[in-house]
């Protein structure tokens, strides 16, 4: 082998591609690797430190792989806990889809050329439909590498492992490091020798937007459809193509050509994003300038459109004369920093999801956005949006710096709207008439809001805002599950015309909440206001109906109106220590364990009452006496060690379960029906309950029998 000259390798690399890049490879001493200059053309100097460990890994493997096996590759990844298959036919390329969530499916399936153009290799787990995603989704989690799809190029030189979640991590076409040792070693010599192809992989993690080409280190800023694209060429498979920078210019996965005054895209676009630019751009006379200072290009056209680019990305758009935009328009686009849309009225989906650069946005006019506007635009710090009337789900969702947001004329707000914005501090929304789910989800710093006008909330609003003090909403009619759940700084919250409040409403462990305004509610769902722990009264004159766990451990309640309830469900009240009376004049059915644990309880009103569960005022040790005219069924436990019981009035109960009146050692007077005389007389006898565990089996199942009697008359009386 000839021997390199360190010093003419140095000079040559300094002259096309700077000095910096040229010392940066001599003090990693890899001036003497053959053919440095070729292995890095299309790599970027900012890149370079990242890229020495990949170059020496390269060196030690460049003629023999690490790992040597006679397996062929199927029978490797069944050891790997796959069930492994060759792609042949159009079919086969597509059988794994059903795998795939809506919205992460792989190109793979759209492209009817993919399994002629590439060796294919799908590996689907024997568990994979049991496995779920994670909520903080990983590219090598379980559920990424569940199904993955070996792709090479049958020119060789490339490869490529899709992940199932694709575009919901990183780079999801470089799985596992685009090493197929690393879903089990041999892998990739068994790869090569199977297929008859060559392709480079590296021991050591590729950064994320690089990948080996033939034998060169490939820098891209945008994959579509397997096509990536670098500042001044494309690539796919094996094969790159140059741009003529001359006339032609990247724009993301675009190309402006001044010759022809076109823009194009070797991609089969799904997004409205080329239409726009060719309306923009195609025919009209363009204005190309270079600023070799800050290395940018601009494209400007008489009409005031005006293009930004630098390294291939657009970074700051003007479009004056563009009134409507479709779905998908820039996504992904992560280097845009500002962009002027003054004209625009409606946007469509994923509009600017995922630009993560972007700081500034001006869209005075526009009135309709879709779903998600936006998304993860982690640096977008304002927006001004005067005109915006209806927003679509997952607006700004997790824009994490985002401090303010005015948006008065907006009247319908979708799901997720600005959850996970930890940076928000107040929002305006005077017009807001309906609001969506996971509202303002995780929004932990935000302090004020305004909704003097909305009438109906979905779930899960404002859950876990924990800087957030009080909330008036004077016009809401109807609330959905876990309303303002875990809010622990809540003091004060004003609703005067809700009617229907969900499950969940301000649960969990509220120090801070002392006031309520709820005087119109009519049904409450289940977990209301529970464990809320410095409510002293609230007063809810119009609930007709309440569900289970209602202001359960409230422990500082004294008080509590309930004039017109109708209906309650379980552990209503219960280990409420300091409640000492409760009026309930109306109430029909009541659920398990009411009231239980309720110690200081002396006095309750429930002349109406016709059915109780189990564990009826469970150890209510402070009460006296009860009257219940009306009650016709009792479940198990009826006031169970209720010790200072004395008298209990029950006329025309017909149906009365196991452990009735258990250990109430005070008891002196029982008042049931004829039927249940000899059990109210064994109940006394029996020196205050403190025997009634012994009661014989014999006597237990005359009581059974009693009641069932009482019930067969009952049935042939009203058959009469």
């Amino acid at each position: 082998m000839q021997e390199i000259n360190i010093a003419e390798v140095f000079k040559n690399i300094k002259k096309h591609r700077g000095e910096r890049f040229a010392k940066v490879l001599r003090e990693a001493e890899l001036l003497d690797v053959p053919n440095i200059e070729h292995i890095l053309e299309f790599a970027r100097l900012e890149d370079l430190e990242n890229l020495i460990p990949i170059i020496r890994s390269k060196c030690k493997i460049m003629s023999v792989s690490r790992y040597n096996t006679d397996k062929n590759p199927l029978d490797l990844l069944h050891e790997a806990g796959y069930d492994a298959f060759v792609v042949e036919t159009e079919k086969q390329k597509n059988s794994i889809k059903k795998y795939y969530r809506s919205g992460e499916e792989l190109c793979t399936f759209g492209d009817p050329e993919r399994h002629k153009n590439f060796y294919m290799i799908h590996a689907v787990k024997r568990d994979a439909d049991k496995i779920k995603p994670s909520s903080n989704p990983k590219r090598e989690d379980e559920y990424g590498t569940s199904v993955i799809s070996i792709q090479i190029a049958k020119g060789g030189g490339f490869i490529s492992i899709k992940n199932r979640y694709n575009h919901t991590v990183n780079n999801p076409d470089a799985t596992f490091g685009n090493n197929p040792d690393n879903i089990i070693h041999g892998l990739t010599n068994s790869l090569r020798k199977f297929f008859d192809v060559e392709f480079n992989v590296s021991m050591v993690e590729m950064p994320d937007d690089y990948v080996w080409v033939n034998d060169q280190l490939v820098h891209h800023n945008y994959e579509r459809d397997n096509v990536y694209f670098g500042d001044n060429y494309y690539f796919t498979g094996s094969t790159i193509t140059r741009l003529n920078t001359a006339y032609e210019t990247m724009l993301d996965y675009m190309i402006y050509n001044a010759k022809n005054k076109t823009v194009s895209t070797p991609i089969d676009d799904d997004t409205c994003t080329l239409s726009i630019f060719e309306k923009a751009l195609n025919g009209k006379k363009v204005t190309r300038s270079y600023d070799k200072t800050t290395n940018r290009t601009t494209l400007t056209t008489p009409d005031g459109n005006r293009v930004v680019i630098s390294g291939g990305q657009i970074i700051e758009l003007s479009l004056p004369c563009v009134e409507k935009i479709g779905n998908r328009f820039l996504d992904n686009n992560e280097f845009l920093a500002s962009i002027d849309l003054p004209k625009v009225k409606q946007i469509g989906n994923e509009f600017l999801s995922g630009n993560k650069e972007l700081t500034s946005i001006n869209l005075p006019n526009v009135e309709k956005i879709g779903r998600k506007i936006l998304f993860c635009n982690e640096d977008l710090t304002s927006i001004d949006l005067p005109n915006v009337k209806e927003i679509d789900d997952d607006f700004l969702l997790h824009n994490k710096g985002l401090a303010s947001i005015d948006l008065p004329k907006v009247k319908q707000i979708g799901n997720e709207f600005l959850s996970g914005n930890k940076e928000l501090t107040s929002i305006n929304l005077p017009n807001v008439e309906k609001i969506g789910r996971k509202i303002l989800f995780c929004n932990e710093d935000l302090t004020s809001i305004d909704l003097p006008n909305v009438k109906e909330i979905d779930d899960d609003f404002l859950l876990h805002n924990k800087g957030l003090t009080s909330i008036d909403l004077p016009n809401v009619k109807e609330i959905g599950k876990c309303f303002l759940l875990h809010n622990t700084c809540l003091s004060s919250i004003n609703l005067p015309n809700v009617e229907y409040i969900r499950d969940e409403f301000l649960e969990h462990d509220y120090h801070a909440l002392k006031s309520i305004n709820l005087p119109n509610v009519k049904e409450i769902g289940g977990g209301f206001l529970s464990q809320n722990k410095s409510l002293t009264s609230i007063d809810l004159p119009n609930v007709e109906k309440i569900g289970e766990f209602f202001l359960a451990f409230n422990e500082d309640l004294t008080s509590i109106d309930l004039p017109n309830v109708k209906e309650i469900g379980n552990e209503f009240l219960s280990g409420n220590k300091d409640l000492t009376s409760i009026d309930l004049p109306n109430v029909e059915k009541i659920g398990a364990r009411f009231l239980s644990d309720n110690k200081d309880l002396i006095s309750i009103d429930l002349p109406n009452v016709k059915e109780i569960d189990y564990n009826f005022l469970f150890c209510n040790e402070g009460l006296t006496s009860i009257d219940l005219p009306n009650v016709k069924e009792i479940g198990d436990n009826f006031l169970w060690c209720n010790h200072s019981l004395t008298s209990i009035d029950l006329p025309n109960v017909k149906e009365i379960g196991d452990n009735f009146l258990w250990c109430n050692e005070g008891l002196t007077s029982i008042n049931l029906p004829k039927e249940y005389g000899w059990l109210a007389q064994k109940l006394l006898v029996a020196k205050n309950n403190s025997k009634i565990q012994k009661l014989k089996n014999a006597e237990k199942k005359v009581l059974k029998k009693t009641t069932k009697k009482m019930q067969n008359k009952t049935v042939s009386d009203n058959s009469r």
